[in-house]
């Protein structure tokens, strides 16, 4: 969903033009340590075969992924989250730095969170514990900023697609704007938050239960001391937004306006069996009610993926423009990398031909 009002300047030739608001939702799930060192991959869910998936390799992409009919969360979904992304991520994550594999999830009163009982590893080491009831706005860590600083670094990156691509209507960037895309976007808007700024949301929610001397630490940052705006900083920011026609309320409104979106539901007995049972399949293939052909499901034909041999060509292509624009030369490599990769699966292609198969129908 966009802003109700645009940036558009009076010479630009979409000012005028209308377009519909797109309410499509997905609801995502956050998990990080409190140092920031480690970011459980998120969950993200929508359709559960969406078009733009097809011919894509969906373990590569940064996000977990997985479907219910509303885009909610549920108790099936979450444990199993829970035992199947959650605990092999920490274990990996603790045999890594050679730390005894035990772990303690934090997790708020949401209503679709199972028992505690119900979420504990088969050796007992990791378990979940709640908060207090009515205090999850107060303590929990990440609403103390970091889903706030995710969707701003996702919205910021969502409308400066839209700027670069300033040949196309906003009904066209919106279209173009499909699942796969969101995967991508999401993940570098996740990746964008440091541990800094991880590690002091937990202090802010959870400071007097930790016995550690971050505070003591940030004292001694090389960092100037803000003391206050000048006159000239106060003139400088006004005269800015006297450049737009909205004002910083709007913006702040934007980035929230999906707080009040429901992220879970209740389920009864009745569904919980249909889902083990599977008796569930044909109600997950009706149509979903948003908005994007590119999000619904989707078993027919589409575009098939480019062959090797071009893809190989385009990489060069892009390769030789690479090297004559001012960048940072560990772009380069980066694209030295892919070509080399799509270079070795070509080769491996390329088998060489037996007599006998010029003589098989």
């Amino acid at each position: 969903m966009l802003p109700n009002h645009t940036l558009a300047t009076r010479t630009d030739s979409h000012k005028r033009e209308g377009f519909k608001q797109r309410k499509d939702q997905v609801t995502l799930l956050f998990c990080v340590n409190k140092s920031g060192s480690h970011k459980v991959r998120p969950l993200i869910g929508k359709a559960s075969s969406p078009r733009c998936f097809h011919h894509v390799n969906v373990k590569a992409f940064p996000f977990e992924y997985t479907n219910s009919k509303n885009a909610w969360t549920n108790s099936s979904i979450f444990q199993d989250w829970f035992h199947k992304t959650f605990v092999p991520a920490v274990r990996a994550h603790l045999r890594k730095l050679k730390q005894e594999q035990k772990a303690l999830l934090l997790l708020d009163n949401c209503p679709v969170h199972p028992p505690a009982e119900n979420l504990v590893s088969r050796d007992g080491k990791i378990k979940v514990s709640y908060v207090p009831k009515n205090t999850t706005s107060e303590i929990q860590p990440l609403d103390q900023g970091i889903i706030s600083v995710f969707k701003q670094n996702y919205r910021r990156k969502m409308i400066l697609r839209m700027v670069v691509d300033n040949n196309s209507s906003v009904d066209t960037s919106l279209a173009s704007l499909n699942l796969k895309e969101v995967f991508h976007y999401d993940g570098k808007a996740w990746a964008a938050i440091c541990a800094r700024c991880i590690e002091r949301c937990w202090i802010k929610g959870l400071g007097p239960a930790f016995l550690s001397s971050t505070h003591d630490d940030d004292k001694n940052d090389d960092e100037p001391e803000f003391t206050r705006f000048t006159e000239d900083d106060i003139c400088l920011a006004e005269e800015a937004l006297r450049q737009y026609e909205h004002s910083h309320y709007d913006i702040l409104n934007w980035f929230s306006v999906d707080d009040i979106c429901p992220t879970y539901e209740h389920i009864s007995d009745d569904e919980i069996v249909a889902n083990v049972s599977g008796k569930n399949e044909a109600a997950r293939a009706e149509p979903e009610t948003s908005g994007a052909d590119d999000d619904d499901n989707d078993n027919g034909t589409s575009t098939p993926p480019p062959k090797v041999s071009e893809a190989v060509k385009h990489l060069e292509v892009s390769l030789r423009w690479l090297e004559t624009q001012d960048v940072d030369s560990v772009k380069i490599l980066q694209l030295r990398s892919i070509l080399d990769f799509a270079r070795s699966q070509q080769s491996m292609a390329n088998k060489q031909t037996t007599l006998d198969s010029f003589f098989k129908k």
